[in-house]
């Protein structure tokens, strides 16, 4: 007999022998001995075929909710995904790449970078599968791990194998969790939360040290998939739960060192993935945020709400894009967390509703209180954006009140007759105002059926808010009927289940309407014609750079449209194997950017703390970087970025700094609610102004310039498509476009200000203004085609070079205006900062070995270059590669120093003659911190060997949920 079991009896045996006063009723008797029986404690689940067929399904409906991925070799269509974790992945798969990048920026260091996961082994798909099949299977074999983890957690708090799969269902499909497969740092690094809170819960209640040993194996995975907001908050939970469980005075102190052992060992085996990092932070771009881009994403109390009940949160996040900002488990799950609530042990319960309690008092930002002093002491909580990702606490939490609720209703057969008629009322009245509300708005029914069209798109629909109103009661009142038939045994406790199952499956399908998720097919990274010509001229022997300058693109920021290929948007060189000057990181080195910025400016449309994106093409500045050849508009003028939201008719202007010269001009906009117009017709006009006078005048014509984005049968379709995101109707998403019109000048003109008239009474949305000017930085255009022109830099430096021609310098600005000065068929300068000291000769020196000076190199792979050098004079040689101090310099074989030179690059000096030198990236910081991992891996390994039988073996003394039941009717029956 089971210690649950004695404390049943013994309850039992009181209740004769004391006083009826005295004497608790037997509905609290019998909550109080569930609750000691859900206290028994978590070990290794005892598994069942049952739990076996219930995993296979999770991951049967984890495949067919992303069949496209799976079937289709597919990639979710998001900028994050495609821009950033596609090209990081990819790059394992690439032989020539090894510790330092050599595709962005000039090159700089994956080391210093935790997201290029070079210690996370699951990618080690990517070495194995080609590409995109790879990918796509690291995101659903992570999204099935979570799922199953989530189940396994369950069950080894107690629950029977059909409340375990309700709770794995109901995290698995959740709006939160399924919005991770468009953020696959993040889907990879809470689908091992489950299985870490697992082995830390069966840690604290067993009190006993070796469950921490595999919670740290899980921790070390959740930081090395390289999200730092993931991490964050695991540690965050894992520290809550400590509280409470140590909240008695025997429990502190092993709380305390269960905490400190589990983080402490998963620190010591993540070593080689943070120790660079952190070594080299001042080195990168990331620098502190301010409040306004730290909080954002972050919800208030009028969104909250929704956030939970309907899957919403942000009016931006709810119109087409997939995001954080949500934490819907369906209302079906949510219906049992009350009865959940009851049901979980104290310190459980009470760990959970904090950790949930504040995730939303950190995704409410300022509202919440708690952000402005964590943002103002916490160290590193400016550094992130961190508001909305919170919500993982709680959609960890929800689901697992959700699922002891989900046992408590379904198996507890003793119906309370309060419980009876309140679930009556409550189901009735639901039903009624769905029904009210439907009778008289056509609009509930469509919206039912088709959740996406709401007021965001379709305005005379129901608002967001009413929407997931409305969908609640409907939702609960299906719930309610379910649970009624149960309670009068008109259905078996089987099908209930099913049933219920069934409802929360239904509820993750409507809202995936709303998910607007995208996928790309694999031919989305075939290399377009632009691409294709700039390959067939590009070696890593010349190492010649390329620069993506299509700026009406970088201030859509838009994944989906058929010019951004060409374009090498942030991360897509890192795709194509091409050498880019800008890109997209969050770990970008900030010297790079400093001279960049400095000289060319920084792009309107990026991120100052991730992105270096240029806003004018400088020549000086191409050549120093080795710019060999531009995709793009060199001659690009922006005159407005934004969005002007007008109502027409209508009259917009705006102006230049200064007075231009230009060729032509071009506009982005939308136009709305232009049904009634006919193709072909005068909605508005553009002027050209100089000195107040129209120097040129263009007419807008619906269908040819501007076209209506509330499209019906595809009308006005003819207009210059930039790009597209899905709109809901009964019929399916149309694709909406935005429009660019371009508008030649009769004649190169000085334009000083536009005017844009609009003369039809519809809404128009103005995006961007732009003038094509005469001036193309001394590029010139090649001759091949391709979907945007290609220009080359005749004058680019060479990628490695010699030079005697060298200058000091204090700031950036030096350098600008030295490179600025050169005069053509002059030497390539070398700007040193002053204090660097070099020995040199002071004249040149004629050697046998050569008349001139000829400099040859190879590179291997990105990690190592061999340089041949013959030279007739002592000089500087300058590798237009960022400096890192991780790079070795070998000439002759001897160890040779590595200066700074031209801000961010580096250079070493060299003697008269001929030599062999090899330059090799070796980080120490990196070598050290695997050396330390694998130790404490072998460690944490041998241990866990050791202990396995106190943190594998599974319970043997458990009572489950019904027999604990069938013992306490039996003694219940016995004392009446």
């Amino acid at each position: 007999m089971t210690i649950a079991t004695n404390h049943v009896i013994r309850a039992v045996g009181k209740e004769q022998s004391a006083p009826q006063s005295a004497v608790m009723t037997m509905a609290e008797r019998r909550n109080e001995t569930i609750m000691m029986n859900q206290d028994s404690l978590p070990s290794a689940p005892a598994l069942t075929k049952t739990d076996g067929w219930f995993i296979l399904l999770l991951a049967f409906l984890a495949v067919m909710f992303h069949y496209p991925i799976v079937f289709q070799g597919h990639l979710p269509l998001d900028e994050d995904s495609l821009l950033f974790f596609y090209p990081l992945r990819l790059l394992h798969a690439d032989p020539f790449v090894g510790l330092w990048d050599p595709y962005l920026f000039c090159g700089y260091s994956r080391d210093d970078n935790p997201q290029s996961q070079l210690l996370y082994w699951p990618n080690f798909i990517m070495k194995i599968f080609p590409s995109p099949f790879g990918c796509g299977l690291l995101l659903i074999g992570h999204f099935m791990l979570g799922g199953g983890l989530m189940l396994l957690l369950l069950r080894g708090l107690g629950l029977q194998p059909p409340a375990a799969f309700f709770g794995a269902l109901a995290f698995l499909l959740s709006a939160f969790w399924r919005c991770k497969i468009a953020n696959m740092g993040l889907l990879e690094g809470v689908s091992w939360l489950p299985g870490l809170l697992y082995f830390y819960l069966s840690a604290l209640e067993r009190r006993k040290w070796a469950p921490c040993l595999p919670a740290a194996f899980f921790l070390s995975m959740t930081i090395l998939a390289g999200v730092p907001h993931t991490a964050a908050y695991a540690f965050l939970f894992l520290a809550i739960l400590s509280i409470f469980y140590g909240g008695r005075r025997s429990s502190s102190l092993f709380a305390a060192g269960a905490l400190i052992l589990t983080a402490g060992a998963s620190i010591l085996l993540t070593v080689g993935m943070w120790l660079p990092a952190l070594l080299n932070v001042g080195e990168t771009l990331r620098g502190r945020l301010d409040y306004a881009e730290a909080m954002a994403g972050s919800l208030d109390w009028r969104q909250l709400w929704k956030s939970f009940f309907g899957g919403l949160s942000q009016q931006e996040i709810s119109r087409c894009d997939p995001w954080e900002g949500t934490c819907y488990i369906g209302i079906t799950a949510l219906f049992f967390i009350p009865a959940g609530w009851k049901r979980v042990s104290s310190p459980l319960r009470y760990g959970l509703a904090s950790a949930a309690a504040l995730a939303v008092l950190l995704t409410l930002g300022d509202d919440g209180i708690l952000s402005r002093w964590l943002y103002d002491w916490l160290p590193g909580w400016d550094r992130f954006n961190l508001p909305n990702r919170s919500l993982l606490m709680a959609a960890i939490a929800l689901p697992i009140f959700s699922a002891y609720g989900f046992q408590a209703w379904t198996e507890d057969s003793e119906k309370s007759r309060r419980v009876y008629y309140f679930l009556w009322a409550a189901t009735l009245i639901c039903l009624s105002v769905y029904l009210l509300a439907a009778a008289f708005d056509p609009w509930v029914w469509r919206t039912t059926v088709h959740s996406a069209m709401t007021k965001t798109f379709i305005p005379d629909s129901l608002s967001d808010g009413r929407w997931a109103f409305l969908m609640f009661c409907f939702w609960a009142a299906l719930t309610g009927f379910v649970l009624l038939a149960l309670y009068a045994k008109k259905i078996r406790p089987g099908l209930a289940n099913c049933l219920l199952c069934l409802l929360l499956i239904a509820q993750s399908m409507q809202y995936g309407q709303r998910l607007f998720l995208q996928t790309a097919a694999p031919d989305f990274f075939d290399p377009p014609a632009s691409v294709q010509n700039i390959q067939k001229k590009t070696t890593p022997k010349e190492l010649h750079r390329v620069c993506g300058f299509a700026p009406f693109i970088d201030v859509g920021s838009d994944v989906r449209v058929k010019w951004i290929r060409p374009a090498l948007m942030h991360r897509l060189s890192d795709v194509y194997r091409l050498y880019d000057v800008q890109g997209y990181d969050p770990a970008a080195p900030r010297r790079y950017a400093e001279l960049l910025r400095a000289w060319g400016g920084q792009s309107p449309a990026s991120d100052p703390n991730r992105t270096v994106r240029l806003k004018t093409l400088p020549p000086a500045l191409l050549n120093l970087l080795g710019v060999r050849y531009a995709i793009g508009y060199p001659h690009y003028e922006s005159l407005y970025t934004g969005r002007s939201d007008q109502a027409g008719p209508c009259h917009l202007e705006t102006a230049p700094a200064e007075p231009i010269t230009a060729e032509a001009i071009q506009f982005r906009w939308l136009m709305a609610g232009a049904l009634g117009l006919a193709q072909g017709s005068e909605a508005g006009r553009v002027r050209i102004l100089r000195a107040s006078q129209a120097v040129e005048t263009f007419p807008i014509r619906v269908g040819v310039d501007i076209a209506n984005y509330v499209l019906e049968n595809a009308r006005h379709r003819p207009a210059g498509e930039y790009r597209w995101f899905p709109i809901p109707s009964e019929r399916g998403y149309t694709q909406v476009r935005q429009y660019l019109a371009y508008y030649p000048f009769s004649a190169t003109r000085e334009v000083d200000r536009v005017a844009v008239e609009f003369d039809a009474p519809v809404r128009y949305s103005l995006f961007e203004i732009a003038l094509m000017t005469e001036d193309k930085n001394g590029l010139v255009l090649s001759p091949e085609k391709g979907e945007l022109p290609i220009y080359e830099n005749p004058s680019a430096f060479p990628a490695v070079y010699l030079t005697r021609n060298l200058f000091w310098y204090e700031n950036a600005d030096e350098i600008i205006a030295g490179s600025n000065q050169r005069q053509p068929g002059e030497e390539i300068p070398a700007f040193l900062h002053k204090g660097d000291e070099i020995v040199m000769e002071k004249s040149p020196l004629q050697t046998e070995q050569s008349a001139e000076n000829a400099v040859e190199f190879t590179r291997p792979d990105s990690d190592r270059f061999f340089i041949h050098v013959k030279a007739k004079y002592d000089g500087l040689l300058v590798v237009t590669e960022n400096y890192s101090p991780s790079w070795r310099a070998n000439v002759d074989g001897k160890p040779s120093p590595i200066v700074r030179a031209n801000y961010a690059f580096m250079a070493l000096p060299v003697a008269s003659g001929e030599h062999t030198i090899q330059l090799i990236y070796s980080p120490r910081p990196y070598y050290i911190g695997c050396a330390i991992s694998a130790a404490a891996l072998t460690v944490l390994l041998l241990l866990m060997t050791l202990s396995a039988r106190d943190w594998l073996k599974p319970a043997s003394h458990r009572t489950s949920w019904s027999e604990f039941k069938e013992i306490y009717e039996t003694a219940r029956h016995s004392a009446d």
